[in-house]
């Protein structure tokens, strides 16, 4: 009976341990994301949603990839403080070349060219959490802007909001934002711009 429970606890620690990998998301009221993922104790890396390296927040000796490896990955970061990076090579998909795909534990994925035009080469997981965003199919003021993170949905006012409003934030989660105008400059006037969702900390960016 004790081992059952060990491991029913041991099974919970692991899943929590894995959805805990995206730790941040700072966005502002357009909705443009950086996403901080930890991929280590008190280490970070921040991505924009095509996997480009924003920030990096560890020391530590690094190593490069040297001219003997893929053309893909020539040069670029192979080891920092003894973590491993990877990237995807000429053998994968084309809209997945040289884009990041492993730093330590953490596995990167990205949609690809059987995608649709707006979801190719964007981030689609990061670890066991799935990024999707909104296509053609929506409406056009939040074509294009991150639809969920996890289990956290992103909302935009759309066309039929008033001009300025349309394609801002509208919620993210449970928390809703508001804006208004005055004398033609556009102020939040609703809306907690720190808050956790999901388990991620979301950071508005806000005037």
């Amino acid at each position: 009976m004790k081992l059952g429970i060990l491991f029913v606890f041991a099974a919970l620690a692991a899943g929590l341990r894995a959805e805990a990998q995206i730790r941040t998301v700072r966005t502002d009221l357009d909705g443009h994301c950086r996403i901080t993922v930890q991929v280590g104790e008190r280490r970070f890396v921040t991505v924009d949603p095509s996997g480009r390296f924003d920030r990096m927040e560890w020391r530590g000796r690094r190593e490069y990839y040297d001219s003997f490896a893929n053309s893909c990955k020539q040069g670029k970061l192979k080891r920092l403080d003894g973590v491993e990076f990877d990237y995807y090579d000429s053998f994968d998909n084309r809209d997945k070349q040289g884009r990041i795909k492993r730093i330590g534990d953490v596995v990167f994925d990205y949609y690809d060219s059987f995608d649709d035009e707006i979801r190719r080469g964007r981030i689609k997981r990061i670890g066991t959490a799935t990024i999707d965003y909104y296509d053609r199919f929506d409406n056009d003021a939040k074509c294009g802007k991150i639809k969920r993170i996890g289990s956290v949905g992103f909302d935009y006012y759309d066309t039929f909001a008033p001009d300025f409003k349309c394609g801002r934030l509208a919620r993210i989660g449970g928390e809703r934002f508001d804006y208004d105008a005055f004398d033609g400059d556009v102020r939040p006037v609703c809306g907690n711009p720190a808050f956790d969702e999901g388990g991620i900390r979301f950071r508005v960016r806000w005037p």
